[in-house]
């Protein structure tokens, strides 16, 4: 009996075996497909790598022994920066003007060392007499007084 009863379990098992392993098989299956789509993915993203790695490689190799009119460039290029960072520090006075730009100048009015329109003239007026003509002690180029200004003028409608 006890033999019977071993032989009754071991068949209930081999056919639940059996009935579970086509579920298995499938789940294998989209295991194995999910396996093989991320090879994929790494091996395309691989390739990538290796375009963007040879790409900066060639980039570097033009920039370190580019021809010699493109080093010239970022020579004076590198001059360029260095004298104006020595200028600003120097405040050195700026020689550019609102009025070497093109725009609507006839309708601006003079006002310390500044062209305004029309209705922030009395604003600035009342600026000047509260803190005196910050303009026209500034080494900053106009266009950078202006917005600096501008700041000043936008607080003072708020308020």
């Amino acid at each position: 009996m006890a033999v019977k009863n071993i032989v009754f379990q071991l068949a209930e098992e081999s056919k639940r075996l059996t009935d579970i392993e086509p579920y298995l098989a499938r789940k294998i299956q989209e295991l194995d497909n999910i396996v093989g789509q991320y090879e994929t993915e790494e091996a395309e993203r691989g390739n990538c790598i290796s375009q963007w790695q040879f790409k900066i490689q060639a980039m570097l190799e033009s920039f370190n022994h580019g021809s010699e009119s493109s080093h010239t460039d970022k020579q004076y290029s590198d001059e360029f920066v260095q004298d104006f960072v020595e200028k600003l520090d120097d405040n050195e006075k700026s020689r550019v003007h609102f009025p070497d730009f093109k725009g609507l100048t006839e309708e601006l009015e003079k006002s310390g060392r500044l062209n305004l329109p029309p209705s922030l003239v009395p604003v600035h007026e009342t600026l000047k007499k509260a803190y005196r003509d910050i303009t026209a002690e500034s080494n900053q180029s106009i266009p950078v007084i202006r917005f600096l200004h501008s700041v000043l003028l936008c607080d003072q409608r708020d308020e």
